[in-house]
């Protein structure tokens, strides 16, 4: 019993700690007195210390179970069941209106915008190891296990921030099916520690804010499954793995010698097995660099070590104001030692885990920690190469508390399959709620404010015979169309075109994220024109639907007032599916 009791304890510290390294990442706690004048620096050195007790706290055995299926235990499962729903649904609400508001804003991050490029390029057999311009030149610097999940959105015709968030919220789902498992085995202090842990992870405030445009997200449901085929401790299946988690993270090459050094100890350490770890590393890239060898070398190693060394050094103090030893030595004028510090400490961590592991340590906790200092001394270490690191703890947690050494490889498979199908779940029904597939749009209302685009100027009211509408001004006008399906449907637009006498007929030709849907004759009243949208012109996410009028005069023109506007027509209404 001590022992059991012991080994939870060291679980439970285990999983504190991961709280405390995420939210020193949030930067939500201030630092008072004296370290407010160096926050950077404080909390380089607390994510140090986070990670280095965790590598001491870390159990090294299976957390014993009571087994006692008592009703407590039962209804407390099901509470847990229904707080993680809710946090999964809560979490999809708080982020998808960022991925309906509009499509991915480059000035704030290329990647998703290179990789889409990317994948549309290899969908047309070509090598998508090239250059872009987004309208800068950018390379496409990325394995390809991280790319190649965005085929999936881009060929469904769907923003590839839905897989991000599916992909995240499948961790999170896991991190909460392991807090149920817990309580349901009679370990409540593992139990509520994990559901907080799971619940921080999605509140994260910085991964909320990367989540509009960040791409790593993808790769995450890939560190779960690769701590629960650790945790069995299938020598095999780990050096697969652990060479299929370079070509989805190049960061992750940093964990090769701690998994060596664990397989070592372990006894299966076996030249099969390197050559297997090495072939899964290095087969992905292979055709990529036989097609186009420059273009391959440039875009994967070259291009990320040019512009950061001669432009983000020495143009930005982007990489000084960053977390971690690369961002103290630039603050100092000491860029010349980068590459050396980063060989050294790394160094010195195996050194550190090559002598815990001989002595029976579990090697997860180490290979967060070669991965966190890889991450402290990157070139530019951007914050989200540390989420990668807790994300990769909070699995480890999961699998440690979810996974037994004797687990089928099914029952893994079935773990994550379940997860992942409840994360798209979440997704799919919060999306149906809002914005949904079919909906009304009451143009110079105040909820209509958001959606309305150039042409509507201000968005001046106008109130006439019980009808809210604006003026058009100009000959184009666009309209956000935020949609949660992709199914074929009518817009119906009512509208009135401004026609004095003496003035042409109107005519409006209406695109749909540039794809024509038709020209209509207005009537010279009040008229519901529709125009028919099939399925192929439609994103699931963003649409932007345009109007084009033939032509557009002011009233002063016609001495109707003093208005100089151009006028084209007024807008009451539109309407999608409805």
């Amino acid at each position: 019993m001590l022992i059991r009791g012991s080994e939870r304890l060291r679980f439970v510290a285990s999983v504190i700690l991961t709280i405390a390294g995420l939210v020193i990442l949030d930067e939500s706690i201030p630092h008072p007195g004296p370290f407010a004048q160096a926050p950077l620096l404080i909390d380089t050195i607390l994510l140090g210390v986070v990670a280095v007790l965790t590598c001491v706290c870390w159990p090294r055995t299976a957390v014993a179970n009571i087994q006692n299926q008592s009703r407590f235990h039962t209804l407390s499962t099901a509470l847990i069941a229904v707080a993680g729903a809710i946090l999964l649904a809560y979490t999809a609400h708080r982020l998808l209106p960022v991925m309906f508001a509009g499509r991915i804003n480059v000035y704030q991050g290329d990647m998703l915008v290179v990789i889409d490029a990317a994948v549309d390029r290899f969908l047309h057999g070509k090598n998508p190891y090239t250059l872009y311009y987004v309208p800068w030149e950018v390379p496409l610097p990325y394995g390809p296990w991280l790319w190649m999940p965005y085929v999936l959105p881009h060929v469904m015709a769907v923003d590839p921030r839905v897989l991000t968030l599916v992909a995240f919220l499948t961790v999170v789902a896991t991190i909460v099916w392991s807090s149920a498992v817990s309580i349901r085995l009679g370990d409540p202090m593992s139990s509520v520690a994990l559901l907080v842990l799971a619940t921080v992870l999605a509140l994260h405030t910085r991964i909320g804010q990367f989540y509009g445009i960040g791409h790593t997200l993808v790769y995450w449901p890939l560190l779960f499954a690769f701590c629960c085929v650790l945790r069995t401790d299938r020598a095999t299946a780990v050096a697969l793995m652990t060479g299929c988690l370079v070509p989805a993270r190049t960061t992750m090459v940093s964990c090769i010698p701690i998994v060596l050094m664990h397989l070592y100890y372990q006894g299966q350490l076996t030249a099969r097995r390197v050559l297997l770890m090495t072939a899964a590393a290095v087969l992905p890239f292979l055709p990529f660099a036989l097609i186009d060898w420059r273009s391959f070398k440039y875009d994967v190693f070259g291009s990320y070590v040019a512009v950061v060394k001669q432009f983000v050094w020495r143009s930005t103090d982007w990489a000084h104001q960053t977390l971690g030893v690369t961002g103290v030595l630039l603050r100092h004028g000491w860029d010349t030692y980068a590459e050396a510090a980063q060989s050294v400490i790394l160094l010195f961590v195996y050194a550190l885990a090559w002598r815990a592991i001989r002595r029976g340590a579990r090697p997860e906790p180490w290979l967060a920690l070669a991965l966190l200092t890889f991450s402290m001394t990157a070139l530019w270490p951007l914050i989200y190469l540390y989420f990668d690191v807790f994300v990769f703890l909070a699995s480890a947690l999961a699998a440690h508390a979810l996974v037994s050494p004797s687990q089928r490889s099914m029952r893994l498979v079935g773990f994550l399959a379940g997860c992942a199908t409840v994360a798209v779940a979440s997704v799919i029904a919060v999306a149906t709620i809002n914005p949904g597939a079919a909906y009304i749009v009451d143009v110079g209302t105040p909820s209509a404010s958001g959606l309305t685009g150039a042409g509507f100027g201000r968005d001046v009211a106008v109130i006439e015979g019980g009808r809210t509408f604006v003026w058009i001004e100009g000959d184009v006008a666009r309209v956000r169309l935020p949609r949660a399906g992709w199914l074929g449907t009518t817009i119906h637009i009512v509208i009135k075109p401004f026609a004095p006498a003496g003035a042409p007929r109107q005519r409006v030709r209406a695109l749909l994220n540039d794809h024509t849907l038709g020209v209509a004759d207005l009537e010279s009243n009040w008229s519901d024109v529709g125009f028919d949208a099939p399925r192929h012109v439609w994103f699931y996410g963003f649409n932007l639907l345009e109007l084009r009028f033939d032509h557009a005069v002011s009233p002063a023109q016609f001495g109707y007032s003093g208005d100089t506007r151009l006028l084209s027509a007024a807008v009451d209404t539109i309407s999608v599916g409805r």
